[in-house]
Formats: structure tokens, sequence, C-alpha cells
């Protein structure tokens, strides 16, 4: 009888649960949303790692890795599988047998590489349209600093400077910047080679764990063929009471109040805990204003922007600035960057800050970005083509 009765409460209290987040999926307001990374927002894909092709990329000497110089293979997305190349630059790009004098030339990280197929990126909407010739020298799992040394060594390659650079920056340069080199090659697939440590700086792991762990994943089978079908993510996106009691477990267990579920997730490497964002930062997912400017990790990303500044400034071509925000700060205002966009300006830099346009032409994250990826799709990258054809319409 007892055991009846608690299994009826039991069901009483997940209808009421069930019926609570369905009502609180529609109707909570954004400033609770904020508060919890994946709610409301279908971001993740749990598949089979590693996500990029084996063979696209190989090891660098100086960056850690780099893709390979003329390459083909097939890149598998939760919504599109696509074939991918490289020319004999190590660019997800055609051929050049020559470039012109003048020449647009597109850094950045997996935003400016690809995540859709080749003739729909925004760098090639920009070269239809304008008829600029245009290197698209993107490298995914990239940050400003790996971005710099290939534009400086294609450019000397190439023998002149003459025309535009457009970088595209994200707010995971600071990370990848602050831990560059981070990445390497083994065995034809993209691995991590340094990560944080529970103080913060930044550990190199060695070759074996990483070989060890690659091995694992490989032999690990997909855990869901799309965003939507595992557990743990369906209730992260979808279950606003799942969320907060996920937040007090991390309030309770984690290294502090109001720390973001990115910097509570550990890996154990060889007895202690390593992280791949760094575990002291107290930023929170709600944060409406990225830090940028007194953060500890951002020192390497602004002297990389200063260093490719003054290089510009010696050597006569233009440099701007892309900044490109995560899906979900679509909702808070303008000013996500305006950190970033103040060292810019003081710089010397010109900026063109993707948030205020993008709210300016009222679109929603649907029509942006992938549904089941936190990347740009065709459609989002159309729209930043075109800004981006805008703005050099303007400043010719």
């Amino acid at each position: 009888m007892a055991l009846k009765l608690l299994f009826g409460q039991l069901f009483l209290l997940m209808s009421v649960l069930l019926v609570l987040d369905f009502l609180a999926y529609f109707f909570t307001p954004n400033w609770i949303v904020w508060q919890f990374h994946h709610y409301r927002r279908a971001d993740t894909y749990i598949g089979k790692p590693p996500s990029y092709p084996q063979g696209y990329k190989e090891n660098h000497v100086d960056r850690g890795f780099d893709v390979g110089a003329n390459r083909e293979a097939i890149h598998q997305l939760p919504e599109i599988n696509y074939p991918i190349h490289s020319n004999a630059m190590g660019c997800f790009d055609r051929q050049w047998a020559e470039v012109p004098e003048t020449y647009v030339y597109f850094a950045g990280d997996s935003f400016t590489w690809g995540f859709t197929s080749f003739g729909e990126r925004f760098g090639d909407r920009f070269e239809d349209i304008t008829g600029i010739a245009s290197l698209k020298c993107g490298v995914s799992s990239t940050s400003t600093l790996h971005q710099l040394d290939k534009f400086l060594e294609l450019a000397e390659r190439v023998g002149h400077l003459r025309g535009t650079v457009i970088l595209t920056f994200f707010e995971d340069d600071v990370v990848g910047d602050y831990l560059y080199p981070n990445n390497a090659v083994m065995d034809g697939w993209l691995v991590h080679t340094r990560y944080f440590d529970s103080d913060g700086a930044p550990i190199e792991v060695d070759s074996q764990w990483v070989e060890d762990k690659l091995h694992a994943a490989l032999k690990e089978q997909p855990l869901a063929e799309s965003c939507d079908s595992s557990i743990s993510i369906l209730l992260q996106c979808y279950s606003l009471s799942a969320n907060i009691l996920n937040r007090i477990r991390h309030t309770l267990t984690g290294p502090g109040k109001g720390a973001s579920e990115h910097s509570v997730r550990s890996i154990d490497y060889r007895g202690q805990k390593i992280y791949h964002n760094d575990p002291t930062s107290q930023r929170s997912p709600s944060t409406q204003v990225f830090p940028y400017l007194d953060q500890r990790c951002a020192k390497r990303n602004q002297k990389a922007l200063r260093t490719w500044r003054l290089h510009a400034s010696e050597h006569g071509y233009n440099l701007v600035v892309v900044l490109l925000s995560p899906p979900h700060v679509l909702s808070f205002d303008g000013a996500y960057y305006q950190e970033v966009v103040g060292f810019l300006e003081k710089q010397g830099i010109e900026t063109i800050n993707l948030l205020p346009e993008f709210r300016q032409r009222e679109l929603q994250r649907h029509q942006l970005y992938w549904r089941c990826d936190g990347h740009l799709s065709p459609a989002g990258h159309s729209v930043v083509g075109d800004i981006l054809i805008d703005w050099y319409g303007a400043v010719r």
C-alpha cells in the first residue's frame, strides 16, 4: 500500500513538472532563459567523435596543425554531408595559378572555413558579387594567432599584400590564443593537446594519453542521429526544472556559484582534472557583455590583433575585423561585443559588428544558423556576404 502511494505521488510530481516545463518553455522571460546555456537553444549535436574527416588536416611545425594541401574529403553534419577540398595553399578554395595584384584575403575559424558547401559561404558570395579576387583561407578550430601566422606565410608565398584582409573574430578566439598551439593531428584526426588545469593555467597532455583518448572515441558508437535524440540534451534544451536542478548541483559541487556549465565540465587526466575552458572564470551564459578588456586569457589575443594591425600599416593593406556572435545572444542587445569593439577602435582597426546588423534585419536564429549546430547555414552565409558586400561598396 505504501509503495503504491509512493508511486502515485511520484507520478503526480512528474505530471506537475511536465506541465510546468511545457508552460515555462513558451512563457519564461528571456532574463531567466539567459541563465542556462542550452535552454531553448538546441545547438548541441551528440555524435561520433571526432567531427572532422580523417586525413584532411596535417601537423604543422609552428601552428600545431593546418589544412593539408590538395585534399578531398566529406564533412558530415547533422543536417548536411558535403564535399570539402583544399588547394595547393591549404585553403578550402579554388586553385590559384596566379593571384591578382589586388585581392581580399578571408581569415578566420570554422565560420569562415565552411560548415556549408563550397560556393555558398560568405567569402564565395562576396567574390561572386563584387568580382574581387578573394583568397578564402579560414581554418576550423583555430584562433587569431594561428590565422595570422598562416596569412603571413601565404602572403610571402603570393609575393604581394595589396588589398584587404577580412578577419572573423569569435569569442572562442580568446581561449584558443591563450592555449595556442593547442591542437595537432594524430593518425589523420584532429586532437586537443593543451587544456586548462584547475588553477586556469595551460597544461600540455602527453601523446600517449591523447592516443588512448582518440582510440576510445573512435570505438564509441554514435550516441544520437540528430541533435534532439539525446535525453541529456533534450532535458537541457526543453526542461526548465532540469536546468534549475542542474544549476543547484553545480552550485553545491562546482568551482563557484554562477560559473558557466562549460567551465565546470572536467576531463580526467592522469588523476587530475583538466578543462577545455578556464575553470576559474565566473562568466555566466547570461552575460550580455562579453568580458574582454580585463580577461586574463584575452591578452594574447589582444597582442595578436595589435601585431596584425601594425603589419597592415607597415605593408599598406587594409585590415577589418568582423565580429560574429554565438547564436544564443541574438536576443541580447547589440552591446555583447562592446569591449572588443572598444579595443579595436582604440587600435585603429576597422570593425564590422554583425549582431546589430542581424538585429536591424530582425533575423531569428533559424534564419542564420543550422538548427542542430552553432555555425552559419547557407542562408546565414548569404546574409553575412551581403553585409560585407554593402560595407565594401561603401568604403571604396
